[in-house]
Order: structure tokens, then C-alpha cells, then sequence
């Protein structure tokens, strides 16, 4: 299972950034890529002043719901 991370930073200060990991897994990379790009996308939205500049799918070993 996939899980997706996005980090954003202040648009003013790169040096302060937010981690969101997602609550959602996902059993393809594909899906889980659709997902943090779609949080990417929010971002600003909920956050003002910041960006997102990097996301991931994590793979997540068997048994887990988080790393």
C-alpha cells in the first residue's frame, strides 16, 4: 500500500515548511500519485502563503498504516 506525502513551504520564508501525510492508502503508486497531487493543489487553499514543492508516495510495509 501507497500513502501520500506533500510537503509546502512558506512562499516568504522556504526555511519553514509543513509535512501532510494523507489519510487515504492506496493499493497503486498511479492512485496514490493522483492523491498527492491533488493535495498539492489544495494546498494553498487551506494554507495561505504557502506551496507545495515536493510530494512522494510512500510504499508501506505489509501490516502498516503508517512509517
Amino acid at each position: 500500500m501507497y500513502q501520500a506525502i506533500v510537503i509546502a513551504c512558506m512562499i516568504v520564508n522556504p526555511q519553514i515548511c509543513i509535512t501532510f501525510e494523507g489519510q487515504q492508502w492506496f493499493d497503486t503508486e498511479m492512485l496514490c500519485k493522483s492523491r498527492a497531487l491533488k493535495m498539492a493543489e489544495d494546498v494553498h487553499k487551506y494554507y495561505k502563503g504557502y506551496k507545495a514543492i515536493n510530494y512522494n508516495c510512500r510504499a508501506l510495509p505489509k501490516g502498516h498504516l503508517s512509517k
